[in-house]
């Protein structure tokens, strides 16, 4: 699964049964009452697929609503991006290219290669160290909101990107079969 986008509306005129990419097999209003005072309203429902709930059973549980708010508020989609792939692992220490890789924004290749000698997917140096610069104008909120260390690695002066697991995330096994 790649996404999953939901927008759920719970007024009565618009409701209908679709499916989201094979996530959610149906969702109506249900006639379990809410439990508040007020008897007219419903609780809402969602039946999700069952390769979807299989998920859960075998792919680790990442909890990291806390931070959710502040990552929003990052006007990058690609900082966003960077955020939620580094905050999803214990500790990191990777250069910067390789976590914008791993997030689908391919290296270029040769400076003057044409547009039909690159990879799909592929921008161009431009458009890459554009993206580069949007995470690295983010790097004080990264730091200051995230943990997200970046600076030059030592090793080879590549701009290395370093995390310790954030207090306010925390993962959970999946169930074993």
């Amino acid at each position: 699964m790649r996404k999953a986008s939901v927008q759920l509306k719970t007024n009565h005129v618009d409701l209908s049964k679709l499916t989201y990419q094979g996530v959610i097999n149906e969702h109506s209003i249900t006639t379990i009452k809410a439990t508040n005072n007020n008897h007219d309203k419903f609780k809402y429902g969602v039946v999700f697929s069952r390769n979807f709930m299989k998920l859960f059973n075998v792919d680790i549980n990442i909890y990291s609503q806390e931070l959710t708010h502040e990552i929003v508020k990052i006007n990058s989609a690609v900082t966003q991006a960077l955020v939620r792939e580094v905050i999803s692992h214990v500790k990191v220490n990777r250069s910067l290219d390789e976590i914008l890789k791993s997030i689908g924004i391919k290296i270029p290749g040769k400076l003057n290669s044409s547009e039909s000698e690159r990879e799909a997917n592929q921008i161009s140096q431009r458009a890459y160290d554009k993206r580069k610069k949007e995470v690295l104008n983010n790097k004080k909120v990264l730091k200051e909101k995230f943990g997200i260390n970046i600076q030059v690695m030592k090793k080879d002066n590549e701009i290395g990107v370093f995390y310790n697991k954030h207090s306010s995330v925390f993962f959970k096994n999946p169930k074993k079969p």
